[in-house]
């Protein structure tokens, strides 16, 4: 297995559990953790952060949040 497939699995891995623990709201959970990395100038977890968001699928990301509704 090579390291780009083992980069895939870990952001694989972390958006099931994201979905698991944070149902509708893993997208927030993984932006909020992507943005606390970056403040602490941990870019390299700030991106690994942000492409678990983009993993995470179109039904578990609600583009209106339900304290919005």
């Amino acid at each position: 297995m090579g390291q780009a497939d083992e980069a895939e699995e870990a952001v694989s891995q972390a958006a099931s559990g994201l979905k698991m623990s944070w149902h509708d709201m893993a997208g927030s959970e993984a932006l909020i953790r992507a943005l606390i990395a970056e403040r602490n100038q941990r870019t390299s977890e700030a991106l690994f952060w942000v492409r678990v968001y983009r993993a995470l699928s179109p039904e578990t990301i609600d583009p209106i949040p339900s304290f919005f509704r």
